[in-house]
Order: structure tokens, then sequence, then C-alpha cells
């Protein structure tokens, strides 16, 4: 990902998904080519290049997936 991308994600009220080494991700702030992020499933704190963050494009499944984007990460099997 580049920094303006990002950037864009950041202000948008409707951000998608970003995940970071396979893992859902907040992220806290930007600071030159790093980037402060939350990991959503342990709330860990890292610093880590803005080139290794991936925006994830789901499908819109929300019916299935009721508790959100985040369940669709998780390696949890469903019946």
């Amino acid at each position: 990902m580049d920094l303006d991308r990002l950037t864009e994600i950041m202000e948008s009220s409707d951000a998608p998904a970003l995940v970071h080494n396979t893992a859902a991700i907040r992220v806290e702030s930007v600071s030159g080519s790093s980037a402060r992020i939350r990991y959503l499933n342990s709330n860990q704190e890292a610093v880590v290049p803005i080139s290794e963050l991936v925006e994830v494009d789901l499908p819109d499944l929300e019916d299935q997936y009721p508790t959100g984007w985040l369940s669709r990460q998780s390696p949890v099997i469903r019946a």
C-alpha cells in the first residue's frame, strides 16, 4: 500500500478492511513511511512499514457474518 491510499482510507467514514501479515488491523497513526497499527484480534500494537499493509476486498456477506468483517478473518471453523 502507498501513503496516499492509506491517507484516503483513514479519512474515509466507510474504511475498507486492512491486514498486516493476514491479521486484521486498525491504523492508529502514520509517521513518514511507517504506521502505528493495532491488531484487532489481540489488541497489540506495532510500528510497521506502510508498504506491508494490505487492503482487503471482502464480499458483502453481512447476513452470514453477524459479528462483522472481523469474523470473516477468523480462523475459527464454522459449522
